[in-house]
């Protein structure tokens, strides 16, 4: 729905708390906390996405590259590659690999042409 959502798990705290405790945990205390939804985050990402360079991922024996990386990360033959298992998922640049949902796909989102790399860099 779009709304900022935060989960606090209080599963493996004991039943026999003062107010005070339970107000300590609840504002104060991080461990317990998870985000379910961050609308600000989740903006920010989009623009960033928006912003980013779309590239597939090819498949070469058994290694997966992305062709003409930006900060030519690997070369050869002249021609920017970079290999997406132990460059792309590393790299300051890649915002995005595959779907965003831990499946590798097809394609990665990379800022390297753009050199977007934190939410500054987003606005400028």
């Amino acid at each position: 729905m779009g709304f900022s959502c935060l989960e606090i798990d209080l599963s493996s705290i004991k039943r026999e708390l003062s107010v005070e405790e339970l107000e300590e945990i609840v504002i104060e205390k991080v461990e317990y906390k998870k985000w379910m939804h961050n609308e600000k985050s989740s903006l920010i990402k989009e623009k960033a996405i928006s912003l980013a360079e779309r590239k597939k991922i090819i498949e070469r024996g058994f290694a997966n590259h992305v062709d003409n990386c930006p900060i030519a990360t690997r070369v050869y033959r002249g021609k920017p590659y970079a290999n997406v298992i132990d460059d792309c998922l590393y790299c300051e640049y890649c915002l995005q690999v595959g779907d965003g949902l831990g499946v590798i796909g097809d394609e990665i989102y990379c800022s390297g042409k753009s050199k977007i790399t934190n939410i500054q860099d987003i606005y400028k």
